[in-house]
């Protein structure tokens, strides 16, 4: 039907048919491509044209819809190129379209059309990953908008943020008309640096606020984020958030209110029905488990069987409180939040969540203050209470075998066996339990149906329940369940199976039943605690909370017990305290819907910890976590930004994701993981393989003997003293907590009791006194709150080991030592028991009496005969007695009490043993298990023991060895087969299990690689003066104890350790040696440790090992090797040992010397170790003795008085700074009495005196002097030149002894010192003649003759600042007592001389006397006053004090006038580093300290022009009067582009050289004079005495620039180019170096093609051929050149100028490069800019780089000594 249409083609036939028709299209289409783009392009920029200008800021829901906003020819010719269609084309195709669409629009307006899918991928990019590198690398391939208006646009949505409310987000519904909640919840957010100083850590108090809506009609408000003009911010400009108010609470009060209630009406019962559901849920467990397993677990059928939730919560973040929790005004603040958001959206009660340790502070302040607090209701956060209940559980759980059938169900492993036990890990801590509970209950029914002669689980049932049941198994459903819950016969079936339960719980199964149903109480009640959060059922949380507490009376949970206990009776009692609270607490206060999976609600303090503390210590963006505050953490305001923009970037992601088809909404999404298949058939197998692990040990519930109480795992039972005070610690802790109630809570008149009243002997208590102090118990009494047991006959109870060790802790603190270890969280590392010995009431005890003690000793030497083992008995002195120890075959007996003498102790030790290997009295002697096996039959058992350890890599308890040996050779294995697989070291290897008396043993990994040994370096020094965080990890004695660093990498080494040593080879004990180093399991929490090896003891195969990381010691037999030793990783054995000794500074024992450890008594150590014990220390370095470092220790929480002034005022310990006057007469006769060998004293002038100020000693109150005159200063002089010749003709070979007087070389003078201390390196000596002390080097030193030191006395006189005892060690003073007068010669006016000389000093050098001690009090006075004020602008601040004290040691001091014209900023530093101790001492005469540096030039000397490279006499340079400021040049370059050229030539005129040679080289860059500040930039670093800089105001204007610029050469066609005669040295062209544009100058032409040239924005050389080069217009000629080359003022390398080190280089660039800091001008050094650069990014502290180097040892002064 077309033939008419038909057309002919007419070619050549020596041509291809192909050929033909390809260039007959390309005729037709000659034209087609270029007409087509200029169409689209004239419509895309038609369009551009007529779009609405961009929303500032833009907001996710305004730029997230993109249907409109493409111009409809581009997309029809896109889905044309994709699909060759227009209508029904596919979502792809679309997305495709838009996408590309989008790109395309925007490089056709070069940017200017601001499109959604540029600015949504930005900002997505910005808030996963933060990254500037990636935003940049997709703006360049053209996805998304710049990394700089990301930045803008987060500055821009928080400034209107900040329009919005202060605290309230755009988020939160304001005045809701439907039933809501808000409510807040306030953490601790710590963030620690890992770097060598640990400045920068961050504790902050971050809060979220939530909301809960109840139905769809909300009503109410939301604030739109409003509109604001459009800017170029970058950052926040927010005022830096003032002292928070003082909070003092004084006395602490008690509440007060009627105690109506003990559980909240209603609640009665809702614990029952809990449990009851939760046993119809283990019934059809067990019933799907006959086939194939359909039921989820606990999880997930709450989640199946529950309400979906129909809003979400709303989660925003409060501002960030830039102070720690733990202070009662940051509490103060929190609840100041809480309570202004909450007015704010109208609620009558303010509701706030906190963890107990803020609730502990937050209460007291609120009982305090109950006017101001009556709408506030603090609530205990749910997360911590569940980990807190089941670290009681696992300590009442300890030993009892629960461990070992977690490890042998494969549920834990050794590592992770303690978290689990302590709550630390909650996730696998309530997975573990969970598994173990179901098994037990499974196990407890299958006894129950026995009992019933039932053999089917629902024989009893009628049709029509097993059908429901049966539908709930295959279809579970909420309405389902409630109609389960409703039949009547399956009800009844429950109650009974319950009923039976509580009888087994009574004793009727047997003690060892009835333990084990209390713990499966105790999972019930924490899974019904979940229960109530993730349903928000607030009657089952308050009855749980009433239960709860009980358990916290019984195993030393003090805190939560009293909290605890109050706030489930506040519950309980709140509609009559708080009339209409309730309603408000039951819309959701407990809980956080944050998915919409049923049943699947978040508690509140969790909520905290996914959302803020996820986001903020997240350091990638990993599912959409977010980057966190990695990197912004020490910058306040970007810190702020973050906090507030945080939910309005996750709409940009949001958007994002839905732009990209990727929210689309899955089952996953409303399904809770548990539900999966393959999660239910996982569970159901670790539940089977946990009953088979206790079938395989002893199922509690079919024990024969049903008297005692057995440990399952080991089948050991508790002795019959002890069990009933275990059994009735269920009963008593009810007891106890009903006595609190009532004697606390309800007795009004007797709250404020005063402390220390035992309830246990009075009624008489208030809320704070001690409610029952466990650990004044003695063992047997340790679970009972009756009155004490008596011990007599009483063998501490073996089933819980911690009160073993505890006992052994007693015994070790009475013989010197007191065990802290510090593990994970620096934490201190307890035992598992409770009882604390230190008390006063223990220190007298009543002996324990041994009968028939030597038939064991009989009974025990037969057995260790026909074993071959040896026995070995050692005695500890304890307070009053002997305890005794004994060894044999490598395991350790103890006494386990205190013995009147050493035999009575020996004989305990004897019954010990023999009662752990079932020796018994009264049996005859063959009785004893016989070894005797013959050596063939031996052979072949040891064989088949390799083969069954050959399959159990995982290893195989002992207990289990037998089974296995019968089950696989039909035959009996020999007795005791245990023992001897545990002599076979050669296949087996033994290792303790873990809280239990079993062993595990393991195959032996052959592996003939020897570990390599390594030595481990020493730990750092610690400066003199300097103040640290620290942790105690061992105490010897007050004057000999261990401590860590906060900052310590001691969790590093501890998982390489563990993760190394666990399938490492054993050392041979012959490789062993004294001074290697190994990884040692510390034998009291099983966890390894780096040691040395100091004694090997051949003879007992022996050796002993101190710990480096802890400083404690401990002793390994050789038998232990396979379990205790392996050799170190290269890794491991890299890091510094962490302890560091010390001793407590000023203290003495009160008889004897504190050098001798017996003389320390034992009070002293006990109350020394109460103090320190589990708590945060403040260590303040006050001297160094043989690396023994003296501190004062301060509590961080009660830093007012140190602790060693805590135990002088006990009169624990002697006080040395406090002479007595006997120990004054005693001094004398014994000075008089010995022959001195020091110079008469220094008779001290009348009046006033000219003195020296030479050294001050950490105080003003230890200033060191020196007299100025004829007869002083002069005569020092002339003796140094003695002492000179004296030194020079001093034999080399020469003897030292500590306390003589020498000479010593220094600096190139001779000074007087006396040796105080000497080291393998350096010895410390102290200069006579000036005061202070140094350390010096061998070679330094020759003796000085008596007679000649003599001839003069010393020097040196200790002087005290009268009047400043106050602020003596105050930082501000003890600066400003720098500034002024250290080096410099004062008057001093003489106030006293009595005890101490008090002086006056004034300042004369002046037109008029200046009172230095007024001058330093004023200074005091400023700051503080300073401190008070805002920030008023954004200038940059500095310490000046402290740089000027730098530049007066290093070249002059400035002039008082300089001082004053110093321009800095009012608000001045907010902190500054501790001060070292500061000396000075002449390099020849005193006036050389006032002599400039020939280095730096004086300020009226320095040039204030350009200080570039070329030729600054140039003819054509210029230096206008007023320089170009950077908001002009900002203004100039905002509107330029090619069509607006600014430029007076024209295109042509740029490449006439006459013209070009006319243009006129930028203004000069203006400079500070000396003394001055400017912000800088480093943009390039050699070393640091050459790196390049800009200043930091053009830092913009220089991104600006460069845009423009290349924008330019972009757009301009580049058909011209530069000729080589054409192109003049020193003048400015435009260079093409990478891809970019930069501007360069010219300075020399190389060849005909090439020439040399110089960025001068970026102070680079470089070499550029002509193709590259183009002529710069003028309008880029505006800005200055900015680069300029500097080096740091003051200091040099160590090995000498210019020859720095790499190390030197590599930290000054990590702490430099590319760094925005503070540049103090200190003059022109060899044509570089000399200056000081401060790092002023830190809120609470300025850093000067110069000081880093010279701490690190990496730099010295200039001028300064050079280090050994």
């Amino acid at each position: 039907m077309f033939s008419s249409y038909k057309s002919q083609l007419i070619y050549s036939s020596s041509i291809m048919l192909e050929k033909a028709v390809q260039s007959a299209f390309m005729l037709g289409n000659r034209d087609t491509v270029s007409d087509v783009a200029e169409t689209l392009r004239n419509v895309i920029l038609n369009a551009f044209e007529n779009s609405s200008a961009l929303r500032w800021p833009s907001h996710a829901e305004h730029i997230g819809k993109t249907d409109d906003i493409l111009p409809t020819e581009l997309c029809n010719f896109l889905k044309y190129m994709f699909s060759w269609k227009v209508k029904y084309t596919s979502t792809q195709t679309n997305r495709l379209v838009s996408f590309i669409g989008q790109d395309i629009c925007r490089a056709v307006t070069n940017g200017e059309w601001k499109m959604p899918k540029h600015i949504l991928v930005c900002m997505t990019l910005r808030h996963l990953y933060r990254s500037k590198q990636l935003t940049t690398l997709l703006n360049r391939l053209g996805h998304c908008e710049s990394h700089s208006l990301s930045v803008k646009l987060e500055t821009a949505i928080a400034t209107s943020l900040e329009q919005t409310s202060s605290l309230l987000s755009a988020q939160i519904l304001r005045e809701p008309n439907a039933q809501s909640i808000f409510h807040s919840e306030f953490d601790n957010y710590d963030q620690l640096v890992n770097t060598l100083t640990g400045v920068g850590s961050i504790h902050t108090a971050h809060g979220i606020m939530i909301q809960e809506v109840l139905t769809e009609d909300n009503g109410g408000t939301v604030h739109d984020v409003p509109s604001i003009p459009r800017s170029r911010e970058r950052s926040l400009k927010m005022s830096v958030q003032e002292e928070l108010p003082d909070c003092y609470v004084g006395q602490r009060k008690s509440p007060s209110y009627s105690v109506t209630n003990r559980v909240y009406p209603g609640s009665e019962g809702s614990l029952k029905l809990a449990k009851e559901k939760s046993i119809l849920w283990l019934l059809i467990r067990i019933y799907s488990s006959a086939a194939n397993q359909e039921v989820p677990g606990w999880t997930g059928f709450l989640s199946v069987t529950g309400s979906k939730p129909t809003k979400l919560t709303t989660v925003d973040y409060y501002p960030v409180i830039n102070h720690p929790i733990t202070e009662y005004r940051t509490v103060q603040e929190c609840l100041r939040y809480a309570e202004k958001a909450t007015t704010e959206v109208e609620q009558e009660y303010v509701v706030t969540t906190f963890d107990l340790g803020v609730c502990m502070k937050a209460l007291p302040l609120i009982w305090n203050t109950t006017v101001k607090y009556q709408k506030h209701i603090v609530m205990i956060g749910t997360f911590h209470l569940i980990c807190a209940y089941l670290r009681m559980v696992g300590k009442k759980m300890a030993c009892s075998g629960l461990s070992d059938v977690m490890l042998e169900a494969g549920l834990i492993w050794t590592g992770s066996s303690q978290g689990v036990h302590t709550g630390k890990h909650y996730d696998r801590a309530m997975h573990c339990h969970k598994i173990v509970l179901e098994s037990l209950e499974r196990l407890l029914f299958e006894q129950f149906l026995h009992q019933k002669g039932m053999s089917d689980i629902f024989d009893g049932l009628p049709e029509s329940s097993k059908l429901k049941i049966q539908d709930l198994v295959h279809s579970p459903s909420e309405q389902l369940l409630e109609q389960l819950m409703n039949d009547t016969p399956l009800v009844t079936y429950i109650q009974e199976y319950c009923k039976y339960r509580d009888k087994v719980c009574e004793g009727e199964g047997g003690k060892t039943a009835q333990f084990w149903i209390a713990y499966m109480d105790h999972v019930w009640l924490v899974l019904s605690l979940i229960r109530a959060v993730e349903t928000n059922d607030f009657l089952l949380y308050a009855e749980c909370l009433h239960q709860m507490s009980d358990l916290f009376f019984s195993f030393d949970g003090q805190n939560y017990a009293r909290y605890l206990t109050f706030f489930s009776v506040f519950v309980a009692n709140i509609r009559d305290s708080h009339p209409g609270a309730t309603d408000v607490l039951q819309r959701g206060a407990i809980s956080v819907a944050r998915s919409f999976i049923p049943g699947n609600r978040c508690s509140v303090e969790k909520t905290m910890k996914e959302t803020f503390m996820k986001h903020a210590k997240s350091h990638s963006g990993a599912g959409g976590i977010g980057a966190g505050v990695t990197g912004i953490s020490s910058n306040y305001h970007a810190y702020q930004r973050w906090v507030q923009t945080t939910r309005e970037r996750s709409k940009y992601v949001q958007a994002t994701f839905n732009m990209a088809d990727m929210l689309t909404e899955s089952d996953s999404s409303t399904r809770h993981r548990d539900l999966r298949p393959a999660e239910i058939q996982k569970s159901e197998q670790e539940v089977c393989e946990t009953q088979e692990a206790i079938k395989g040990f002893i199922n509690p519930f079919t024990i024969d003997d049903k008297g005692h109480l057995y440990c399952i795992s080991s089948g050991a039972h508790e002795p019959d003293a002890n069990e009933n005070d275990i059994l009735m610690a269920e009963t008593r802790r009810e007891e106890a907590k009903e006595a609190f109630i009532k004697n606390r809570l309800e007795a009004h008149d007797k709250l404020l009791t005063p402390s220390g009243v035992d309830l246990r002997q009075s009624t008489s208590t208030g809320l704070w006194d001690p409610y029952f102090d466990i650990r004044q118990a003695k063992c047997a009494d340790l679970y009972s709150t009756a009155e004490p047991m008596s011990t007599e006959e009483v063998t501490p109870p073996l089933f819980f080991s911690q009160i073993y060790l505890a006992f052994q802790f007693l015994t070790m603190s009475c013989f010197g030592y007191g065990d802290f270890r510090r593990r994970e969280n620096r934490d201190f590392q307890k035992t598992s028991g409770n009882a604390d010995f230190r008390t006063k009431e223990n220190r007298g005890f009543d002996f324990k009496k041994i009968t028939d003690e030597y038939m064991y000793a009989d009974k025990l030497a037969v057995y260790c005969k026909q074993m071959n083992w040896t026995r070995k008995v050692t005695f500890m002195p304890a307070v009053g007695g002997f305890a005794g120890t004994l060894e044999m075959n490598g395991t350790f007996y103890g006494s386990e009490g205190v013995f009147p003498s050493q035999p009575a102790a020996q004989a305990a030790a004897y019954k010990t043993a023999c009662l752990q290997l079932g020796i018994k009295l009264g049996e005859a002697t063959q009785d004893v298990k016989e070894l005797s096996v013959s050596e063939e039959s031996l052979i072949k058992v040891k064989q088949r023991v390799k083969e069954i350890l050959s399959s159990k890599a995982n290893g195989l308890w002992t207990t289990r060895l037998p089974v296995l040996y019968k089950e696989l050779y039909k035959e009996d294995p020999p007795e005791n087969l245990e023992i001897h697989v545990q002599k076979w070291t050669d296949i087996a290897r033994a290792e303790q299990g873990i809280n239990t008396d079993n062993v595990i043993v393991y195959p032996v990994l052959e592996d003939p690689n020897k570990g390599k040994e390594y030595v481990i370096p020493k730990g750092q020094a610690l400066p003199i003066g300097d103040k640290i965080i620290v942790y105690m990890t061992f105490i010897y004695s007050c004057g000999h104890f261990c401590v860590q660093k906060k900052e310590s990498l001691i969790d590093e080494i501890a998982e390489e350790l563990e993760s190394f040593c666990k399938d490492r080879p054993v050392p041979a004990i012959d490789q062993i040696c004294k001074g290697c180093y190994c990884a040692a399991i510390y034998s009291s929490d099983n966890s390894w440790s780096r040691g040395e090896v100091i004694e090997c003891y051949n003879s007992e195969k022996s050796f002993d090992v101190l710990y480096v990381d802890y400083g404690n010691m401990e002793k390994v037999s050789s038998r232990l090797i396979v379990d205790a030793i392996r050799w170190l990783s290269e890794k491991a054995a890299a890091y510094p040992a962490e302890v560091v000794y010390c001793s407590l500074y000023g203290v003495a024992p009160l008889t004897g010397s504190s050098t001798v450890e017996g003389d320390w008594s034992d009070s002293s150590k006990e109350e020394f170790a109460e103090l320190v014990k589990e708590k945060e220390l403040l260590a303040w370095v006050r001297g160094c003795d043989d690396n023994v470092y003296e501190i004062e220790l301060f509590d961080v929480e009660k830093p007012d008085v140190s602790i060693n002034e805590q135990l002088i005022q006990l009169a624990l310990v002697r006080d040395l700074n406090a002479v007595t006057k006997t120990e004054e007469e005693e001094l004398e006769k014994l000075e008089e009495s010995m022959v001195s060998n020091d110079p008469d004293p220094l008779l001290l002038p009348d009046g006033d005196w000219d003195v020296y100020v030479g050294f001050v000693n950490s105080s003003l109150n230890h200033v060191f002097v020196r007299l100025v005159g004829e007869e002083y200063s002069e005569k020092l002089e002339k003796f140094q030149i003695r002492l000179e010749e004296i030194f020079k003709s001093s034999p080399d070979d020469i003897k030292f002894e500590l306390g003589s007087i020498y000479i010593a070389y220094v600096d190139g003078i001779y000074h007087r010192v006396q040796l105080l201390a000497m080291d393998d390196t350096k010895w410390r000596c102290l200069f006579l003649d000036h005061g202070d002390c140094d350390e010096l080097i061998p070679d330094q030193l020759k003796p000085l003759p008596v007679s000649e030191n003599k001839l003069l006395p010393y020097q040196a006189i200790e002087v005290s600042l009268h009047g400043l005892d106050d602020i003596a060690q105050d930082t501000t003073a003890l600066e400003k007592l720098f500034d002024t007068a250290l080096g410099l010669t004062c008057v001093a006016v003489v106030f006293s001389k009595d005890t101490h000389i008090s002086v006056v000093l004034y300042d004369t050098e002046g037109s008029g006397d200046v009172n230095l001690n007024n001058a330093i009090r004023e200074a005091v006075e400023n700051k503080k006053k300073l401190q008070k004020k805002p920030e008023t602008d954004g200038k940059a601040t500095v310490d000046l004090t402290e740089l000027i004290k730098d530049i007066n040691e290093e070249t002059s001091q400035l002039s008082q006038s300089r001082l004053e014209r110093m321009n800095l900023d009012s608000k001045g530093v907010q902190g500054s580093s501790s001060l070292e101790q500061t000396k000075i001492r002449p390099s020849s005469k005193e006036d050389d300290l006032n002599n400039e540096s020939s280095s730096v030039m004086k300020s009226e000397d320095i040039p204030t022009k350009n200080l570039y490279s070329w030729d600054r006499n140039e003819p054509n340079s210029q230096t206008p009067e007023n320089g170009s400021s950077a908001q002009i040049l900002i203004e100039k370059l905002e509107g330029l582009t090619v069509d607006s050229e600014l430029d007076k030539f024209d295109v042509d005129d740029l490449y006439d050289p006459k013209k070009y040679r006319t243009h006129v080289l930028p203004p000069v860059l203006q400079f500070p004079k000396v003394g001055d500040f400017m912000d800088v930039h480093v943009i390039s670093i050699s070393d640091p005495d050459h790196f390049l800089c800009i200043p930091y105001e053009y830092f913009e204007v220089l991104d600006e620039l460069f845009q423009k610029l290349n924008d330019y050469f972009v757009e301009k066609e580049q058909d011209k180019h530069l000729k080589y005669e054409d192109v003049e040295d020193n003048l400015l062209y435009a260079g093409l170096q990478g891809g970019v544009w930069y501007r360069v100058l010219v300075t020399k032409k190389i060849e005909t093609d090439l020439v040399s040239v110089y960025l001068v924005d970026f102070g680079e050389y470089t070499v550029m051929s002509l193709d590259e080069l183009q002529p710069l217009p003028s309008k880029f000629w505006q800005l200055p050149f900015l680069a300029f080359k500097c080096k740091l003022s003051g200091i040099i390398s160590n090995e000498g100028e210019g020859n720095w080190s790499e190390a030197a280089k590599f930290k000054f660039i990590q702490i430099a490069h590319d760094r925005s800091l503070v540049a103090l001008f200190c003059g022109e050094d060899k044509g570089q800019i000399a200056v000081k650069l401060v790092d002023t990014s830190q809120e609470d502290k300025d850093v000067c780089i110069d000081e880093v180097l010279i701490n690190l040892n990496l730099a010295r002064v200039t001028g300064g000594k050079k280090p050994n």
